[in-house]
């Protein structure tokens, strides 16, 4: 979260920039609340995707065929436990009684996206970039392990593409499609029955939002 802070800090002069733009009607600032929609990649997870909320704001600055945005973010996701997960980590379960049953983790995310965008038509600009995101609370819906905190790693690296439409009123639609770079399994390589088993976690998540702008 401080790694986050201070990309936030060094960012306030392209936002000052930005929002005092003398061409005031290139630049909408505004909030957004919407839907991401999150899977794990992982052996021993439901892979399945998890529907969650997602709300925060944008400042974008539209040029003539390209522009960028810088939208702070919080979001959700939601793991499910899946087959072999209660036997693998055993070790870090309140009780071994409890390795048979499923286990939901509701992560919550403090999140930074530098996005370039591109028009494509009038209204539709192709938008591309990475979201930085920190993790600032693990909860253990069913109350399984004894530090559920200590599973995911705090930091993660994404890349995002998808579009945006900008509709009359300030209103505007977006959909991306946003991709996990680096593992966030904090035991990526756990002992089991004497061995070293390597189980990496990325995450996967489809968003859909609409905005709405101030200026």
């Amino acid at each position: 979260m401080k790694k986050l802070f201070c990309l936030l800090l060094g960012l306030l002069p392209v936002i000052t920039a930005i929002a005092g733009h003398r061409d005031r009607d290139k630049v909408d600032l505004g909030i957004k609340v919407g839907a991401s929609f999150n899977q794990i990649n992982g052996n021993y997870w439901d892979n399945g995707y998890k529907a969650n909320f997602m709300a925060g704001a944008f400042l974008m600055y539209k040029g003539g065929l390209a522009g960028i945005s810088i939208e702070p973010l919080y979001t959700q996701s939601t793991f499910v436990t899946g087959n072999g997960f209660g036997d693998l980590y055993s070790d870090f379960y309140n009780s071994v009684n409890d390795t048979i049953r499923t286990g939901t983790f509701q992560l919550n995310y403090f999140n930074v996206l530098i996005l370039l965008n591109i028009k494509v038509l009038p209204r539709i600009w192709l938008q591309l970039g990475p979201q930085f995101s920190g993790t600032f609370s693990v909860n253990d819906n069913d109350n399984l392990l004894k530090d559920a905190g200590t599973f995911f790693d705090k930091s993660m690296l994404s890349a995002v593409g998808g579009l945006l439409i900008t509709l009359p009123a300030g209103i505007s639609v977006s959909g991306r499609y946003v991709m996990g770079l680096n593992n966030i399994n904090k035991n990526s390589n756990i002992l089991y029955q004497g061995k070293s088993v390597g189980d990496e976690w990325k995450q996967r998540m489809l968003q859909v939002g609409i905005g709405f702008s101030f200026l």
